[in-house]
C-alpha cells in the first residue's frame, strides 16, 4: 500500500512540475520582442555572442548601466539560440521547489504525497497569487532580472533554514562555495538584499542564542552576501542608471522626500501583493469540518521561520521608500516570502476537508493560469510576427503598425507602441523616422497633403496618409522625411506635401490648418520657437521662420497638454506665454491662411 502511494505521489510531482515546466516553456517560445528586449533583439542582429563580448557587456553594464547579474542572464536569454524556451521556465520551476523547500526545512521527496501535495499548493499560491504574472514570466528582462535573481537568494537562505531545523556538519568546501554563492546573490538586486542580510545575521543569531557554534559556511555565506551587494550597490553603473537620479540624492533623501500620498502608493503596492495571499489563508481558517483533527502546532523551528519570513517580505516593501522607480515587479520577492509564510501556516492545516478544498483551489488556479497565460502570449506571437515584419520590410521612413488587440492585463505588459519612448527606441533600431499606431477611425491624426504630378493614389505612396499625433521632436521628423520619400517616386515631381494636425479645433483658430512642416516647390518651410523660461509660469519665445513667409500679421499661441489653445502676449516685440496647465506644451506660429507647430516647452 505504501508503495502504491510512493509510485502515485512521484507520478503526480513528475506531472505537476512538467505541466508547469511545458506551460512557461510554451509562453516563453510565443514570448514577442517587448521595450527592453529590442536592444538585445538589435544587438543580435549586429554581433555575433562570443565569450569576448560577454565580458564586454558584463563590463559595460557593471560601470555604465545597470550592473545587476540579472541583466547577464537577460542578455543570454535573446540569443538567437532560443535557449530561453528551456531556461526561462526553469528559474520558475526551481523557485517553486525552492519555496516547498523552505517551508519543510528539507528538500521535498518526489514519494512523499504530503510534500507532493505541498508543491502543488505552492505552485498554484505562486502563479496566481504573485502579481503580474505575464510580465514576471513572459518578460525576459524581468524574468532574468527578478525571478532568477530572488532564485539565487532563496538559495542562499535555504541551508540557513535546513541547517537551524536539523543541524548537518559541513566540510571547508561548503563554506567557499556559500561565499561564492552569496557574493553572486548579493548582486541581484538593491531591494533585497538588505532584508536577505538581516535573514542570515538572524539566522546567526539563533544559532548563538541556543549556545550552538555557528559553522564557518554560516559566516562565509553572509560575508559573500554583504560583499556581493556593497559591490552591486557601489557600481560606476548606479551612478548613470535611472539617468542619475539614484546618484544624486542618497536612499535616505529619497524616503523622506516621498510626499505622503507617495509613501502610501509604495505601501499600497505591497498590501495589494499581500492581499493576494490572504484567500488562502481565508480557506485554511475556515474550511475545517468538525469531524477533521485539530492541526498540529507548529514547532518553534517552523515559527521563527513564519514569522522571519513574514517580516522579511514587510521589510522589502518598506526598502521600496528609498527606490526611484515602483513597480509590480519590485513586490515579487516580498510576495515569494508571504507564499513562504503562508504556506508553512498551512501546512499542517493540509487534513481532511480543509486538504481537499485547498487542493482544489490549487488545481483550479493551476488550470486557470495555464489556460490564459499561453492563450495571450500565443495571440501575441500572432501579431508580433506581423509587425516585425512589417519593420524589417518598411518601404518608407514613416511607418504606422497596428495596434496589439489586447490591452494592458496581469498577463500582458501592454502595447508599447503606444508610449513614445519605445516607439523612439524601434524607429532608432530599424533606421525610421517615426514610428505610429495606425489612428483610430475619429481619433486625432496627422493628415498627409500632398500635390503630385502627376497626381498618385493615397495607397501607392511611400508614406502612411494618417499618422497618430505624438511628441514634436517626432512629428517635425516624420514631416521632414516626406520630401525625401515622396521625392523619390519615379515619374513625379513633388509640387508640395506637410502632415496637417487635426486634433485642434479649428474654430479656436479661425479655421485656419495645423502643419507640422511644408515641402513647397523644393523648399522646406519648418518655422521654429525657441523657448526661455522667464518666470514660474511664463516663457519667452524667439521666432525662426525658416523659410515661411507669412501672410499678414503673425499670431502666436499655446497649445495645451489637453489640446486647448491660449495665445500669447507680444510687447515692445517680446513673444511671451504664461500656461497654468503642468505638462508638455506646443507652440504655435499662424499667419491668416495657416499655422505651424514651430516648438515646445514643458512645465
Amino acid at each position: 500500500m505504501f508503495r502504491g502511494r510512493s509510485r502515485a505521489a512521484l507520478l503526480g510531482f513528475v506531472c505537476l512540475l512538467a505541466s508547469l515546466f511545458g506551460c512557461l516553456a510554451l509562453c516563453a517560445a510565443w514570448e514577442p520582442i517587448q521595450r527592453d528586449g529590442w536592444f538585445h533583439h538589435a544587438w543580435y542582429r549586429d554581433h555575433d555572442l562570443t565569450a569576448a563580448e560577454i565580458w564586454a557587456f558584463a563590463k559595460s553594464n557593471y560601470l555604465y548601466s545597470n550592473p545587476r547579474l540579472g541583466e547577464i542572464v537577460t542578455f543570454l536569454s535573446y540569443a538567437p539560440a532560443g535557449l530561453h524556451r528551456l531556461i526561462s521556465p526553469l528559474w520558475t520551476v526551481a523557485t517553486v521547489l525552492a519555496v516547498v523547500a523552505l517551508v519543510l526545512g528539507r528538500w521535498p521527496s518526489p514519494r512523499d504525497p504530503d510534500h507532493v501535495r505541498l508543491s502543488v499548493l505552492v505552485a498554484a499560491m505562486l502563479v496566481a497569487s504573485t502579481p503580474g504574472a505575464g510580465e514576471l514570466f513572459c518578460y525576459r528582462p524581468v524574468t532574468g532580472n527578478y525571478v532568477f535573481g530572488f532564485l539565487l537568494q532563496l538559495l542562499l537562505i535555504l541551508p540557513y533554514r535546513i541547517h537551524l531545523g536539523a543541524p548537518r556538519r559541513r566540510g571547508p568546501a561548503f563554506a567557499i562555495a556559500l561565499l561564492g554563492a552569496g557574493l553572486l546573490a548579493g548582486m541581484t538586486n538593491e531591494h533585497t538584499g538588505p532584508a536577505v542580510i538581516a535573514m542570515l545575521a538572524a539566522a546567526l543569531w539563533w544559532q548563538r542564542r541556543r549556545r550552538d557554534r555557528c559553522p564557518p559556511w554560516m559566516i562565509t555565506g553572509l560575508v559573500g552576501l554583504v560583499v556581493g551587494y556593497l559591490a552591486l550597490l557601489l557600481a560606476p553603473g548606479q551612478s548613470v542608471r535611472y539617468t542619475g537620479m539614484a546618484a544624486h540624492e542618497s536612499i535616505l533623501d529619497r524616503v523622506l522626500a516621498r510626499s505622503l500620498s507617495d509613501s502610501l502608493l509604495v505601501l499600497g503596492f505591497g498590501a495589494a501583493a499581500a492581499a493576494l495571499v490572504v484567500p488562502w489563508l481565508v480557506v485554511g481558517r475556515l474550511a475545517r469540518a468538525r469531524r477533521d483533527p485539530r492541526p498540529t502546532p507548529l514547532d518553534a523551528a517552523d515559527r521563527r521561520a513564519l514569522w522571519t519570513l513574514a517580516l522579511a517580505g514587510a521589510a522589502m516593501i518598506v526598502t521600496l521608500l528609498g527606490s526611484p522607480k515602483q513597480g509590480w515587479r519590485l513586490v515579487y520577492a516580498p510576495s515569494v516570502l508571504w507564499i513562504a509564510s503562508v504556506a508553512i501556516w498551512l501546512r499542517p492545516r493540509l487534513i481532511g476537508r480543509t486538504r481537499t478544498i485547498l487542493l482544489a483551489l490549487s488545481v483550479t488556479a493551476l488550470g486557470a493560469e495555464g489556460v490564459q497565460l499561453p492563450r495571450v502570449q500565443h495571440r501575441l506571437h500572432e501579431e508580433f510576427a506581423d509587425r516585425l515584419a512589417r519593420l524589417q520590410t518598411a518601404r518608407g521612413a514613416i511607418l504606422t503598425l497596428p495596434s496589439y488587440s489586447l490591452g494592458r492585463s496581469p498577463w500582458f505588459l501592454g502595447d508599447e507602441i503606444h508610449e513614445r519612448a519605445w516607439r523612439v527606441v524601434i524607429a532608432r533600431i530599424f533606421g525610421l523616422a517615426m514610428v505610429s499606431p495606425v489612428p483610430d477611425a475619429g481619433a486625432p491624426a496627422l493628415v498627409l497633403e500632398h500635390q503630385l504630378e502627376p497626381p498618385l493614389h493615397d495607397l501607392a505612396l511611400p508614406v502612411p496618409p494618417r499618422v497618430a499625433p505624438a511628441a514634436f521632436p517626432e512629428m517635425r521628423q516624420a514631416c521632414l522625411a516626406l520630401g525625401a520619400e515622396l521625392g523619390r517616386i519615379p515619374d513625379h515631381r513633388l509640387r508640395s506635401a506637410a502632415y496637417r494636425l487635426d486634433a485642434l479645433d479649428p474654430a479656436a483658430l479661425g479655421g485656419r490648418p495645423v502643419l507640422v512642416c511644408a515641402h513647397r516647390d523644393g523648399a522646406v518651410i519648418e518655422p521654429r520657437a525657441a523657448s526661455h523660461p522667464t518666470g514660474r509660469r511664463t516663457w519667452q519665445l524667439e521666432l525662426d521662420l525658416a523659410g515661411w513667409q507669412p501672410r499678414g500679421a503673425i499670431d502666436v499661441y499655446a497649445i495645451t497638454p489637453r489640446w486647448t489653445v491660449r495665445p500669447a502676449t507680444v510687447v515692445d516685440g517680446t513673444t511671451t506665454v504664461d500656461v497654468e496647465t503642468p505638462g508638455r506644451h506646443h507652440v504655435l506660429l499662424c499667419d491668416r491662411i495657416e499655422c505651424f507647430l514651430a516648438g515646445t516647452f514643458s512645465r
